[in-house]
């Protein structure tokens, strides 16, 4: 039976990594595995489908850039094959969240070196979904530019 193996790959090497274990499967003459598959929203991780784990380490084992041993101690991680249900949790597509932030609001930073900071909002870019916020707690006002993402709401000015 076929089971899907997550391997963590250096996400720079995204591209070519693939390229390279398929020509390993194919110089080796391994039959086992059957796909191989990089989604770009996974970032660092290939996900290889076959019959037989061992086939699936010996492929990857000589490939630059495919992450068996990610700390370099000489302990191998060992695949683990995904459920059903983290298959599913995986590849959902995920509902993007609108944010309604209005200039005055009262935002909390959430990302970032201003992580935890209470700040308001002075303008925002709806092109580029960033906003120009003035941090609260601050002993001097600066404004700072931050992405949407790095946002939440905490009070609206309405």
């Amino acid at each position: 039976m076929s089971e899907i193996y997550p391997v963590k790959i250096s996400s720079r090497d995204d591209k070519i990594i693939p390229l390279l274990v398929e020509a390993a499967i194919r110089k080796k003459g391994i039959t086992s595995i059957k796909a191989i598959y990089v989604d770009s929203r996974i970032k660092g991780f290939m996900f290889v489908e076959g019959d037989n784990k061992d086939d699936i380490k010996l492929v990857l084992s000589g490939i630059r850039g495919v992450k068996l041993d990610p700390l370099g101690y000489g302990k191998k991680v060992e695949l683990k094959a995904l459920s059903d249900q983290e298959i599913e949790n995986l590849f959902r597509k995920k509902e993007e969240i609108v944010l309604n932030i209005n200039v005055g609001d009262i935002v909390e930073i959430i990302r970032g070196p201003f992580k935890g900071e209470k700040a308001k909002v002075i303008s925002k870019d709806d092109q580029k979904k960033t906003y120009t916020v003035l941090p609260l707690e601050a002993p001097v006002a600066i404004p700072i530019t931050i992405q949407e993402k790095s946002i939440k709401l905490i009070k609206t000015s309405e």
